[in-house]
């Protein structure tokens, strides 16, 4: 054989160590995003290449070590999104790493820098979380007067998977405190009419309009309510609210308004009972007027004895 053609044999096994490495690798996921809120926790993730025998790892870790070390959970495919709803400790941060492995195959973890979560509001993470308020009942009283209601944020969102019974509430004592405030929308401030004309007095109504308009509340119970005083004379007010429970933020999805007051309803025996009174003094003179027209007079005749008596006398 001739040598000129001959391929030296450290080439030849470069070229078969490319080709394995090539057929090695495993193409990562895409797209790997989290979705958290109100205690839920959707991991998902795309992949462009065929998924035939492929299988996704996830890797979840905590910043306190509170897991014991990374938890490993495999997601089989078309599946590409997986639930760490029991990942919500509002104490602690949590990471996610995606990959995908294919026979003794594995591809490099996504996202390239790490994705972070947590439900402390002022944690350094990439996704911050947070509970949406539950709904808010605003009635209007007199005398200018808000009464709102609603539950405890820690009864939907209980930071313990275990279901929050009477029974359980009263063994573990109070719920987490929530401290909130509430915003009336369309207060009316009580500014002279001498802002409208000087700008610096502008500013201060606007203020004292903001400070009005704003209070702090907290709740321990497992239903919050509260009573604030308005000004002005809106038919209905509007009121945003939002907090914090154990550093979680707790936001309102909508304004909640009030009814408009109604005027106080009158008894309607007050106005039965006049109407009927009016009917039967009606009918009794009525009755007594038409016995006199029908009877007929009797002429009483005066005994003669008396009538000369009288003159007699």
């Amino acid at each position: 054989m001739d040598t000129k053609y001959r391929i030296p044999y450290h080439c030849a096994a470069s070229v078969l160590l490319w080709i394995h490495v090539l057929e090695a690798i495993v193409p990562p996921p895409t797209n790997v995003t989290l979705h958290c809120h109100n205690m839920t926790n959707i991991l998902s993730w795309g992949y462009e290449d065929s998924v035939d025998g492929v299988t996704f790892k996830v890797f979840v870790g905590s910043e306190s070590g509170s897991l014991g070390g990374p938890v490993v959970l495999w997601v089989n495919p078309p599946n590409m999104s997986i639930d760490l709803s029991e990942y919500s400790n509002p104490d602690d941060d949590y990471g996610v790493l995606v990959s995908a492995v294919k026979g003794n195959n594995e591809s490099e973890s996504m996202p390239e820098e790490g994705l972070s979560y947590s439900y402390c509001k002022v944690s350094p993470v990439n996704v911050k979380c947070s509970l949406d308020l539950p709904s808010v009942d605003v009635t209007t009283l007199e005398e200018n007067h808000l009464h709102f209601s609603f539950t405890h944020p820690g009864v939907l969102y209980p930071t313990s998977k275990k279901p929050r019974t009477k029974k359980s509430l009263e063994s573990q004592g109070r719920l987490p405190l929530f401290q909130y405030h509430v915003e009336v929308l369309n207060q009316v401030s009580r500014c002279p009419s001498l802002c409208s004309h000087i700008f610096v007095f502008v500013t201060g109504c606007l203020k004292r309009k903001l400070l009005q308009g704003s209070r702090k509340y907290s709740c321990s119970e497992e239903k919050c309510q509260g009573k604030l005083h308005v000004h002005g004379s809106e038919q209905s007010y509007c009121l945003n609210i939002s907090g914090e429970m154990k550093r979680m933020s707790v936001r309102a999805t909508k304004k909640y308004c009030s009814e408009p007051l109604k005027a106080a309803g009158i008894n309607p025996v007050a106005y039965i009972v006049p109407i009927v009174l009016v009917l039967a003094v009606a009918v009794v003179i009525g009755s007594m007027v038409f016995v006199k027209r029908t009877r007929p007079q009797r002429q009483t005749q005066v005994p003669a004895a008396l009538v000369s008596s009288f003159f007699l006398f």
